[in-house]
């Protein structure tokens, strides 16, 4: 995991000299009503709010672009500004070229949602120049015009959600444009405006599905390297032999993957709006910790040697997973895109189930007695977990008493 995540960052510098992929930030802060959500979190709020909630947001202002900043590519930037003078023209010209451009249009959105996203690495520039200063000007010039080397963005977590922020940018603009320009075109081709900007809309929907898809190939390369740092932990199936050398190389595993979640946190709190970025917290703490609670109800019988490793393991994991992810964002200020962060962390553990349930396993392991447990279940302290489950782990994990029978009573 760690030698994956080094050469993605060289990647990543590789392709710091492709001037396309040049980060550009666009969008503006979410306009929280500060007042609501400090009534919310007291409990005060009116009736009509509870049986009809605001949106949060203040309304003094305008709400379309204040969804977060986010950040896109130069050339999708520079791609919006070319819509936009391409829809201008389409406007002032004949019926025959308000038609061709907007065929003109609709074939650059194509490629913008079908071609792969590539970049050229700075690396075969480098190697380029080199060649080019040692073989003299003639065969300089001919190195100098030889094809770079191209990576997939994917690969690269920062560049991966900025090509679904391409998608999602260029589908939004399309929407506002077609609003926008929707009279002036229908005027200009001699149609309806719904049939002047049906297109428009048509591939608007068709960049949001590529969008999702994108988001759905970068959840794929993320679980991909979250899966090779938990293969380290092999199952938690060498615990409880109080074996020191295991507990410390299992340790730095749990640390290795509090780094690389603090290291993809980053890259999406950098790159997407908030409500993106807490969907993909969530999908990445849940795969994480689905796994873990798996792990340890595989297990029919834990000793109370195991139980205090398996605890004293997963517990930094469980209580620190959300910090780490936000670490960087917590550096960087209070808040996101004008989001508190307490706000953007709730909504994160909100999310993330399988995550508290974990901390709930975790709480159950860790507990001194029968009776601790059973007060925990009673103030629902261990909410995230159903009774089937919590009556597995107690069989697993304690010897028959009456304290026992008379919890797993209550649970059935």
């Amino acid at each position: 995991g760690g030698q994956q995540q080094q050469q993605q960052g060289q990647q990543a510098q590789g392709v710091g000299g492709d001037a396309g992929w040049e980060a550009v930030v666009v969008g503006g802060e979410v306009p929280v009503d500060e007042e609501y959500m400090r009534r919310l979190a007291a409990g005060e709020l009116q009736e009509w709010e509870v049986a009809d909630p605001p949106t949060g947001c203040r309304t003094d202002g305008p709400l379309l672009p204040a969804c977060g900043r986010y950040q896109i590519s130069r050339r999708t930037a520079q791609l919006t500004q070319l819509l936009r003078e391409l829809l201008d023209d389409a406007c002032g010209g004949s019926r025959a070229v308000c038609r061709a451009l907007r065929a003109a249009l609709s074939s650059i959105t194509l490629m913008a949602r079908t071609l792969p996203p590539l970049a050229a690495t700075a690396a075969a520039t480098t190697s380029t120049a080199s060649s080019s200063s040692s073989a003299g000007a003639g065969a300089g010039g001919a190195a100098a015009s030889s094809p770079q080397r191209l990576v997939d963005v994917s690969a690269v977590p920062q560049l991966g959600l900025m090509a679904v922020n391409d998608l999602r940018h260029l589908a939004d603009e399309l929407l506002l444009l077609a609003a926008a320009y929707g009279p002036r075109l229908a005027a200009a081709a001699g149609e309806e405006e719904a049939e002047a900007t049906a297109g428009m809309l048509a591939d608007a929907l068709q960049l949001r599905a590529a969008a999702r898809a994108a988001m759905r190939e970068q959840l794929r390369v993320q679980y991909g390297s979250l899966d090779e740092i938990l293969a380290g932990l092999e199952g938690l199936r060498q615990l409880g032999f109080a074996d020191a050398k295991v507990l410390m190389r299992q340790r730095r595993v749990v640390q290795q993957l509090l780094h690389s979640l603090g290291r993809l946190g980053r890259a999406a709190c950098e790159v997407l709006r908030p409500e993106e970025a807490v969907g993909l917290a969530a999908a990445a703490l849940e795969h994480t910790a689905e796994q873990l609670v798996a792990a340890v109800m595989a297990k029919s019988d834990m000793s109370r040697d195991e139980c205090g490793e398996v605890a004293a393991l997963l517990g930094p994991l469980a209580e620190g997973a959300v910090q780490a992810w936000l670490a960087a964002a917590r550096a960087a200020g209070a808040d996101m895109s004008g989001v508190p962060l307490h706000v953007v962390e709730s909504a994160i553990t909100a999310r993330a189930h399988q995550l508290c349930k974990l901390r709930c396993v975790v709480r159950v392991l860790s507990s001194d007695s029968i009776g601790a447990i059973s007060t925990a279940w009673d103030h629902g302290d261990l909410a995230a977990m159903t009774p089937s489950e919590l009556e597995h782990l107690l069989l697993a994990i304690s010897e028959d008493s009456p304290s026992r029978r008379a919890l797993l009573q209550k649970l059935r």
